[in-house]
């Protein structure tokens, strides 16, 4: 980072989904897996898996039914699943209700994907 003289980029971004219910149960999955950025020539490519990962991944403080109306906290089963560098396989890594949480990670957990 050539302003703040780090050695290395931070980025940070949101996901806004949004699910409209039609009277049958579903499941509604979140997340990331397509972290792309320009290369030399100007051009979009996929980053690798060995030039990135997810310090924190947090899950939004509030859902938000059809009409907007707030979601009470804990009412829904949640579950947080990972995919590692290299690996092409999530993994379950942690089950919750619906409130606001962060999970963080590291360099060496190498998480690059997510989703809820």
């Amino acid at each position: 980072d050539i302003v703040s003289n780090l050695k290395y980029n931070l980025t940070k971004f949101s996901i806004t989904p949004k699910a409209v219910y039609t009277g049958n149960l579903m499941t509604v999955k979140i997340g990331d897996d397509l972290i792309y950025a320009s290369n030399k020539q100007g051009n979009y490519v996929k980053v690798n898996d060995e030039h990135y990962y997810f310090k924190t991944i947090t899950f939004p403080y509030s859902l938000k039914n059809g009409n907007n109306i707030a979601i009470p906290n804990e009412k829904y089963d949640c579950e947080l699943w990972v995919r590692y560098a290299g690996n092409t396989d999530y993994v379950l890594y942690e089950e919750f209700t619906n409130k606001s949480k962060t999970w963080t990670f590291s360099q060496e957990d190498h998480v690059v994907a997510f989703y809820f």
